[in-house]
């Protein structure tokens, strides 16, 4: 099923720009993205590389350059409860970013430099199955709190199993299309668009960037 519904992205989100990319067992937030296609800040992505500033995939780290990316000074308790952390926590956390100068802190306070972007402009999450419309549609919900659309392509032949779900699709939010073993691709049911959370979609931009550049600054 991979190789025909990439061949077809650009019909399943035709707002995809040309450069799209498309990377295949991405980690989501719960669970293992089957393709991610990724329209990436391509002027964002040229400036990390100038600043050697490479793939970050602790969500935790994420997390806090999602808070101060505003470049205004936060305080630490506060972030702390944003993330739910300890003290303790966040004192071993925020060395990390000091020394890629991607933070500064001061007087109990932590402001962003700027140097850190986020990446994603358009992300679309395909869960893939043959079967078991379920426990792909329960899958591909969690993917909506990290991708601007998110869905499902499912083998034709179980098109008869589903006829009568689309409104649990509709309800979650999450598209349908079917596939045969012809490669023919049929939308059933367009993926409408997410609200996703801001640092989950940073983080699935990263895990795509990393993937498709094959970098990792091992964070």
């Amino acid at each position: 099923m991979t190789e025909p519904v990439i061949r077809q992205i650009a019909r399943l989100w035709p707002r995809l720009g040309s450069r799209y990319t498309v990377s295949e067992q991405i980690p989501a937030a719960r669970g293992i993205i089957d393709l991610v296609a990724a329209e990436l800040d391509l002027r964002a992505v040229a400036r990390r590389r100038r600043r050697e500033i490479g793939p970050i995939l602790r969500p935790e780290l994420i997390q806090i350059l999602w808070v101060v990316r505003d470049g205004k000074p936060h305080r630490l308790s506060t972030l702390a409860r944003i993330g739910g952390w300890s003290p303790s926590v966040i004192g071993k956390l925020i060395p990390t970013l000091e020394s890629m100068r991607l933070v500064r802190v001061e007087k109990g306070h932590i402001e962003g430099t700027g140097r850190w972007e986020p990446l994603g402009r358009r992300l679309l999450a395909i869960e893939l199955k043959r079967t078991a419309w379920r426990r792909a549609l329960r899958q591909a919900s969690y993917f909506t709190f990290a991708a601007d659309r998110t869905l499902v392509v499912m083998d034709a032949r179980s098109r008869g199993a589903i006829q009568n779900q689309l409104d649990e699709f509709t309800k979650q939010r999450v598209g349908l299309a079917v596939v045969s073993s012809s490669g023919d691709l049929r939308i059933i049911r367009r993926a409408p668009r997410n609200r996703p959370i801001g640092w989950l979609h940073a983080l699935l931009a990263e895990f795509v960037w990393a993937r498709s550049a094959q970098l990792s600054n091992g964070l």
